[in-house]
């Protein structure tokens, strides 16, 4: 299920703008 949530896109995506966000 981890894997599961790491490998899915809107996982990736959610993790992307907070990336930038906090840059």
């Amino acid at each position: 299920m981890e894997l599961n949530d790491i490998i899915k896109p809107e996982n990736l995506v959610y993790e992307k703008p907070r990336l930038m966000n906090d840059n």
